[in-house]
């Protein structure tokens, strides 16, 4: 793809086929190799912290195939042929997509696609050996093997998104509003909750189910094998949710606002204020210091903020200036995401 960039109104803007991304500026220096870098004991190196895509914004930053301008690490498209995105999934070496197009897996080195289905699909969920996925046009349930092959039907109703866990699959369906489990193979559908307002986002630990009903405005809870819901934290219209150690992460489909919350309902904080007004299809995830959230309208973005943040500072802007980011997920060292509008599967470096 071919790319180019300009400096606009002291942002650095980068321009790929039709897509445009602006970040942060770093701090300015005088263009040159670096010899220190500016935070106190941090490592040395001789290098351009401003264009090195190795060293870029700080010593050893690689860009991983990026571009590295005004010290920040470029987006690097890796499929641009995906369709209109919905949600993806990871494993070590591919990314499973759904999209109006159909589901795909995208290897992660190549960006070579291969087609799972041709069926329009939403929710999707990834084990060991097989990627489920909930069929938009027809209202099933597929499973699919990893590398291609016959789809299996293994349930028929119109989910919204789901989880594996154990051998089963949890279930939520917007439209129906209720949350189902069952087991991979189809077998012993159960009714977990008949009245799951308007389901969406669905995660499950060792011992229970955590879901975002959107038209409660509350983030739910229950046993893995059936039990009273508890209300876990409430909002707006929350939509999609993680799960870290004893916290549940989610961002309020209204206001974008980033929230933290002990599994057990206690201690509920707003991590990070914000100035967009309107989340969309978004999606959080987190790692060990930071949750990473991706905001659709008005101005389509990335942000991320500590995981320890208390709503007092502002969220920290990876990139801005997209079109329509939905999912996001991350690895180690990259941030993955889906352009709806872009219809692109892009990486892009953590800061």
């Amino acid at each position: 793809m071919r790319i180019s960039s300009r400096i606009a109104g002291g942002a650095l803007l980068v321009i790929a086929a039709c897509e445009s991304f602006e970040t942060t500026p770093s701090s300015p220096t005088d263009g040159g190799p670096s010899e220190a870098s500016t935070e106190a004991g941090a490592p040395t190196c001789e290098a351009d912290l401003e264009s090195d895509p190795k060293s870029c914004g700080r010593c050893g930053h690689d860009c991983f195939g990026g571009e590295c301008k005004a010290g920040r690490c470029m987006p690097v498209v890796v499929n641009e042929q995906i369709g209109r995105a919905w949600y993806f999934v990871l494993d070590e070496k591919n990314v499973y997509v759904t999209s109006d197009d159909g589901v795909f897996a995208i290897d992660k080195s190549s960006g070579a696609k291969t087609i799972l289905s041709n069926e329009a699909a939403f929710g999707i969920a990834l084990t060991q050996d097989h990627v489920f996925f909930c069929a938009a046009p027809n209202d099933k349930v597929y499973r699919v093997q990893k590398d291609g092959g016959a789809l299996v039907p293994i349930a028929s109703f119109a989910c919204t998104e789901l989880a594996a866990n154990g051998g089963l699959l949890y279930v939520t369906a917007f439209d129906e509003a209720r949350l189902v489990r069952m087991q991979e193979d189809g077998g012993a559908l159960g009714l977990l909750a008949a009245d799951a307002s308007g389901s969406e986002g669905v995660k499950v630990d060792d011992t229970h189910v955590f879901w975002a009903a959107h038209n409660a405005g509350a983030i739910l809870s229950l046993p893995k094998a059936g039990g009273m819901i508890k209300t876990v934290d409430r909002g707006d219209r929350p939509r999609r949710l993680t799960l870290d150690g004893d916290q549940v992460y989610w961002v309020d489909y209204a206001s974008a606002l980033p929230h933290r919350v002990d599994k057990d309902g206690a201690n509920q904080r707003v991590l990070a204020a914000t100035n967009t007004a309107h989340l969309k299809l978004g999606n959080i995830v987190v790692d060990e210091t930071h949750a990473y959230w991706s905001v659709g309208q008005p101005v389509g973005g990335i942000y991320r903020a500590p995981k320890d943040g208390n709503g007092a500072a502002p969220a920290e802007p990876v990139l801005v200036d997209l079109k329509e980011p939905v999912d996001i997920a991350i690895d180690d060292e990259v941030i993955w995401f889906t352009l709806r509008d872009g219809k692109s599967l892009l990486r892009v470096a953590k800061p």
